[in-house]
């Protein structure tokens, strides 16, 4: 298993970045990222990304059944993210 400080998975440009990153490990595993039609996730969807994870981590560890489809609301995100509430760090988001 990688670790996302080992292979960054995120872009630092806030620009859609289109290539595709290959890493390849002294033992001959890689990890690739893809870019959507979007571009690579940025550093700015990290902390999404993760709340959403940790969500999905929630329900499991619970014995719910995950869906294909996650629902949250921006108000969750924020909070949980540690940023304000007011409408700067909605607009961001």
């Amino acid at each position: 298993m990688y670790h996302h400080l080992e292979y960054p998975c995120f872009t630092l440009y806030k620009k859609p970045y289109m290539n595709i990153r290959t890493y390849t490990s002294t033992n001959g595993y890689y990890v690739q990222f893809e870019p959507s039609a979007y571009g690579l996730s940025n550093i700015c969807d990290k902390d999404v990304i993760i709340f959403i994870v940790s969500q999905m981590m929630h329900k499991i560890n619970r014995g719910y059944k995950l869906n294909q489809e996650v629902i949250f609301s921006a108000y969750d995100v924020l909070i949980a993210t540690n940023k304000r509430t007011d409408g700067h760090d909605y607009k961001i988001l």
